[in-house]
Order: structure tokens, then sequence, then C-alpha cells
């Protein structure tokens, strides 16, 4: 009797031990080609044989022709982990469009063209590359979305969906259902979190989402965080995006974040009255960690809401932290980045409660902001505020504001370049080095502490901010020699006026494309130059005297730089008087240790004449003449 229960065991184990091997080699590895000849006809039926058979280390699936899709597909296969990966990418020299049709309308792929799930095990380690060649950058494959009663998703992440990446792929909105309420709205990525995990280290790098024709309501939408965990490692990078409504709101990421080098056009509903909160380029919520949102280009942020039944604001770059989160001194680092072309088309008086080039509205975070262009016109923009940089009372809130060009166009009593009230946080630590740039005859400077700041001077006296920033047009006109290029392109076509001269900061060494920054005058904005001719070599280098130098240049119109310097440390104070002697212009007094020092002047409400600027410093003092020709 032992020895026949021997003989069974041995024998139910050697089964077993057939049927894993059997399922072992069923494993999917190598490259497979789908389309016409291949070893699939279908994504459909190499993904289903994907989620069968599972995958045993790399498996590549080469598309070779344009292909129809209905029905949804969804990748469920929990072998994609550890070692097992997939790849999915146009064979050699081939540009094939995937055409997602008759979209699924229930389940974790419904309304969804391309869906990646891991509700309860991780699936990932899916690579889709858009290039036809081995470790291109064109973008070859397209991943149409083409269901204008159920399409809502071109692609669907859930749950814990690790090590993804997305790179060189057109996702377009061929046909999508129309946007009419919060639970129709449409995205070209759409990645949720399950109640357990969210996706980790997911790449978007160099995609092209949407065009200018036909968008998705939203480009990239990843709301982690909050009852749901965070996402870590993300990278947002290269992306070429056109949405009706945000090009992109990123909800709680984790560790080191990166959304950066896209460009980003939202061109507005195309009809109906909803509008989704507010209207973004970019939307960043409750990170935690460093998040670095750099070299982006925000080129136009349009609206095109008719009869909207509530105004709601029109941000270029919104930064957001709500209160009652119990995370504290997290990082925000927001730098060059292009912010502009800001309009509304259609209805006029349906527009903005508010326009922002960049707001910053983060309670309990720190964030700093450096060497952004942002240019707010005004394009069918006239009964709104609007401001170039809004920094919201928060408590706890830190924001640093060094060598960022702002410049708003809108010809209104609540137009700004800077906006800081109320102050009872003390929320503005640094500002300085700025250009505060308005040109409507009935805009301010700056709103500080409720108080409305007509002039730079002003804004300076009472913030007790910007004692080096100035207040110039950088477009007047656009497309002229030392100005910007165009309201879509903030480079400079030439070489700027010297009053664009920022102060170096350390760590941000390149700008927006990569070129090195002088390491003594830096230009303001994101686009670098060639070097400043004349500019001082630093303020801690050892003057021999006293002295006051001839502003440079002189006759000039508006601006002017005066520089000076000391040769012991002395309570300064610099006037400006008319040819009567009347004093028409102060610089915030301030003592200054010994050093060689740069004063920007601008004379933008001064009258043309013959003027006087007086360098006091303890008890010495210089006069010397200056001219302004207007």
């Amino acid at each position: 009797m032992k020895s026949g229960l021997r003989f069974i065991t041995v024998l139910l184990v050697l089964c077993i031990g057939m049927t894993n091997n059997k399922a072992f080699a069923q494993a999917l590895s190598g490259t497979k080609t789908v389309g016409t000849g291949g070893d699939y006809t279908t994504l459909t039926a190499a993904i289903a044989d994907v989620n069968t058979k599972g995958v045993n280390g790399s498996l590549v699936l080469l598309i070779n022709n344009d292909l129809t899709e209905p029905g949804s597909i969804e990748v469920t296969s929990t072998t994609l982990t550890g070692g097992n990966k997939l790849t999915i990418k146009p064979n050699t020299g081939k540009q094939p469009i995937i055409t997602f049709t008759a979209c699924a309308t229930s389940g974790n792929k419904g309304n969804a063209g391309f869906t990646i799930s891991g509700m309860a095990t991780n699936v990932g380690n899916i690579t889709i590359d858009g290039s036809n060649t081995q470790n291109g950058v064109t973008r070859d494959m397209t991943f149409s979305l083409n269901d204008t009663t159920n399409g809502r998703f071109a692609i669907k992440l859930n749950g814990e969906t690790d090590n993804l990446v997305f790179k060189n792929l057109k996702v377009l909105a061929t046909g999508i259902k129309p946007t009419t309420s919060s639970g129709s709205r449409t995205y070209g990525f759409n990645c949720i979190a399950s109640a357990t995990a969210a996706a980790d280290s997911l790449i978007i790098a160099n995609c092209e989402i949407g065009s200018s024709s036909s968008a998705f309501y939203y480009g990239i939408y990843k709301p982690d965080g909050g009852t749901v965990p965070y996402g870590s490692a993300l990278n947002i990078s290269g992306n070429k995006i056109y949405a009706q409504h945000k090009g992109m709101s990123i909800w709680g990421s984790d560790g080191v974040s990166n959304i950066n080098d896209n460009q980003i056009s939202v061109i507005g509903h195309p009809t109906g009255a909803y509008v989704q909160n507010s209207i973004n380029g970019i939307y960043v919520e409750t990170w935690k960690g460093t998040l670095n949102v750099f070299n982006n280009k925000i080129i136009s942020i349009y609206g095109k809401a008719l009869n909207q039944t509530a105004l709601k604001p029109m941000y270029g770059l919104l930064v957001y932290y709500a209160t009652g989160t119990g995370v504290t001194g997290q990082t925000a680092n927001v730098y060059n980045n292009f912010i502009s072309d800001f309009g509304y088309t259609a209805d006029a008086t349906t527009q903005a409660s508010e326009i922002d080039g960049l707001a910053l509205d983060a309670v309990d975070q720190n964030i700093n902001v450096y060497y952004n262009s942002i240019y707010i016109n005004k394009t069918n923009i006239n009964i709104n505020p609007a401001s170039g940089i809004r920094v919201y009372d928060d408590a706890g809130m830190q924001v640093n504001l060094k060598n960022n060009i702002i410049c708003n166009n809108v010809n209104h009593d609540s137009s700004y370049a800077i906006y800081a009230s109320p102050v009872a946080n003390n929320c503005l630590k640094t500002s300085d080095y700025n250009d505060l740039c308005v040109t409507g005859a009935s805009a301010y400077v700056g709103l500080y502490n409720a108080v409305k700041q007509k002039t730079l001077n002003n804004w300076q006296t009472s913030a007790a901010k910007d004692i080096n920033s100035i207040n110039v047009n950088p477009a007047l006109p656009f497309g002229a020699a030392g100005q910007f290029v165009s309201p879509q392109d903030l480079h400079w076509v030439s070489k700027p006026s010297i009053s664009f001269a920022g102060t170096p900061i350390s760590g941000y060494t390149k700008d927006i494309d990569g070129d090195v920054r002088n390491t003594t005058k830096p230009y303001m904005g994101a686009d670098e130059g060639p070097a400043f001719v004349g500019v001082v070599d630093g303020k801690n280098s050892s003057p021999v005297s006293f002295n006051l130098s001839q502003n440079y240049p002189n006759p000039f119109n508006p601006t002017t730089s005066i520089e000076y310097s000391l040769n012991q440390n002395a309570f300064v104070t610099i006037s400006i008087y008319n040819s009567l002697g009347e004093k028409v212009m102060q610089f915030i007094p301030g003592n200054k240790i010994a050093g060689r020092y740069t004063q920007i002047v601008n004379a933008q409400n001064l009258s043309s004449g013959v003027y006087y600027y007086e360098l006091r410093a303890g008890e010495s003092m210089q006069i010397k003449k200056m001219v302004l020709m207007k």
C-alpha cells in the first residue's frame, strides 16, 4: 500500500512539473510582428496572447502597418515585472497609425483606446516607443482615438503600473466624446491610482498629444496623493501638447519629479458652457520631495468658453497645495520657463475671473521662481484682473523671485506685474533683479497688502523688495533688435539693453536652450545671450576710491545704468533731481559693503529733459548730469 502511494505521489509531482514547464515554455519572448504578414494580425490579438501566456524576458512587438482596433485594448499580465519587459514600436521604416474605435463602456478599460491595469499586482515594465529606429527620436507611430460616442481616454493607466515609458508617440483626438460635464472630460493620458498603489517611475517623453485643430480636454492627467498613494519619480519631458482646458494636471508626485522642456498650447473648449475649475497650461498640486518645473514653453493660453455660467480663472502655471494636508517644507523649483500669449475668443463677456501668468498658492511649501519670461498680451482681455505673478498669502509658504521678466500689457485698473496681497504671512521672502513691466495707462506695477503701487519706485518703497529690479518693456516692438521675437517666442532677437542684466544664482547655470549663463551678469528671463559689455565684475571686488560714473547710455530712453564704487562700508542713497532742483526719484537707501554696484534707472514716468543724479555714501557725495530724450 505504501509503495502504491509513493508511486501516485511521484506521478503527481511529475505531472505538475510538466504543466509548469509547459506554461513557462508558452511565455512569450523575442521579437514578433503585428499586422499584414505578421505573427499577429492585430494589436488586440497580440496583447491577448501576452495576457494569456505572459512574458519571459524581453518581448518586442513591431507594428508593420496601419491598424484599426475596436473594443479597447487592456494589458493585464502580471508577468510584466522584474526582468520581464514588453516593448511596442513600429517596424523599421514604418509609420503606422493605430486607430482605436468602439471603446468599451465599462470596466477598467471603459472609454479607453489603450489601457494598462495593475489593480492588485504591478503590471509594468512596458515601453511604447513611436520611433521606427533603434534609439531614435522621431515620432513615427500614432495612437488615434476615434469614437465620438464613448471615446474619452486615448491612453489609460490604472493602479500599480510601474516603470512605464511612453516616448516618440503621437496621440491624437481624431474623434472624441464631446465634453459637457465632469463625466465626459477627455484625456490624452489618464493615469489613475488605485486605493493601494500609483504609477512609479512613469516617463512621458517627446510625445505629441492632440493637435491645433483637435485636442483633448486634458493633455496629461495624473491625480495621485490625498486619499490615494503618491506616485514617485515622475518625468514628463519634451512633449508637444495641445489641450482644450489643461495642458497637464499633476497631483501627488513623490521624490524628485521633473516637468521640463514641454511645449503647451491651450486652445480652448470648442463648444458649450462647461468649464471645469481653472484653465491651465501646467497645474501641479500636493507633491512630496522636490518638484522641478523648468524649460517649458507655455506658448498660448486661450479661452473659448461660450456663455459659461460661472467665471473661472486662467493660469499659465499654477503651483498649489491645499491647507490641512499635514505635509510641510517641500520644494518646487520653477525656472527657465516661457509663459505667454493669453487671450479669449468668442464671447468676451464670459472671460476668466482672473488671469495670472504664474500663480503660487501652496500652503506650507517653499517655491523658488528664477529666470522665467512671462508675457501677458491683451487679446480680447479688457475687463479682467490680470497679474504676471500672483503670490497668495498662504500660511507657511515661502517664495523667492529672482531674474524673472514679467510683462503685463493688459490695460485695466486691476492689472499688475506682481500681486502680493494680503501679506499677513509674509510669503514673498525675496524678490529682486526682476523686470516688473506694465504698459497700460491704467495698470499698476504691483499690489502689495491691498495697496496699489503705480510705479516701480512705489513698489520698492512699500514692499522693500526689488531694489535692483526694472520696469522695461521687452517687446517694443516684437521682432526688433534687443526685443522678444514674438508673443509665442520669448527668445531675444539680439542682445538687449544692459538693464536686463540679472544676478548669478548658485546651481542655475543654463538657460531654456541649455546655453551656459554668464557667471557674473546673467540675463533676466529664460533666454541667455551674448555677454553684456562693460558690466561690473562683481560687487565685492576691491575699489580703490569712492566714485560715481557717468550713466550709460546717455542720452537715454527710458532706462540707463549708473555704476558707482564704495571704498568702505556706508549708508547709501541715490536721488534724481530735475533742472529746478526738485527731487523726482529716490532709490531705497540702505547699508552697503565696500564694492562696485550698478543701479538701473527707469525714467518711464519722467518727461524729456536734463536731470541730475546724486550719490551719498556716509559723508561723501557726488553729482552728475544725464539727459532723457523721448
